[in-house]
């Protein structure tokens, strides 16, 4: 049976009601047992959000947008996981802020959901505005070059124009849900509709 907080918080208010029918022994053993259940939740919590950073950590390297650091070298075959140390995560960079240039930018385990966060509904150009981001706010600003900047911005007109097909498409298929049998003409309209055709 798991207590929610609002059932919890009614029983720490019974306990700590003095008028209460409890044997005080009850009464101090369900303080104790509330106090550890607490504590308990804030450990899960934890452990919950360190398993959603390995999750992103893991997405970033096998999508090939990170590698790892070791004192053996770079790479994820040559990491040796030491007993409370976590590989250094870095973003490859290279050849975007300068020509020719093997850059990488450290990502934090605590940063890692966030850039996988960018790195899927974004795509290459969200995680670059992350990295120029980071590096202006610690006071070193960089802009990718041209040839990257050309690239981010292609790869943003194509997110959105496959953000308003996908919305045109849902707008089709609801409203050929509120007809049987929709005509082929009003399909077209829509669809020319939503897409935004010109003629």
């Amino acid at each position: 049976m798991i207590l929610t907080k609002a059932q919890r918080d009614e029983l720490r208010a019974v306990v700590a009601e003095e008028r209460t029918e409890l044997h005080p022994a009850a009464r101090h053993v369900m303080h104790a047992l509330l106090h550890d259940l607490d504590a308990a939740e804030r450990d899960a919590e934890a452990l919950r959000s360190k398993a959603e950073q390995f999750r992103a950590v893991l997405w970033l390297l096998a999508e090939e947008t990170a590698f790892v650091r070791t004192a053996e070298g770079v790479g994820v075959a040559t990491v040796e996981h030491v007993e409370g140390e976590d590989p250094q995560v870095y973003l490859s960079c290279g050849d975007t802020f300068a020509y020719a240039f093997a850059d990488a930018e450290p990502v934090s385990y605590a940063e890692a959901p966030e850039v996988v966060r960018l790195g899927v509904t974004e795509g290459w150009p969200g995680v670059i505005r992350w990295i120029a981001a980071k590096r202006a706010a610690a006071g070193t600003p960089e802009q990718p070059i041209q040839s990257a900047r050309t690239y981010m911005l292609q790869v943003d007109s194509l997110r959105e124009e496959r953000d308003r097909m996908a919305a045109a498409l849902r707008a089709i298929v609801a409203a050929c849900a509120d007809t049987n049998r929709p005509d082929i003409e009003t399909t077209l309209r829509l669809a020319q509709e939503g897409l935004g055709s010109e003629k």
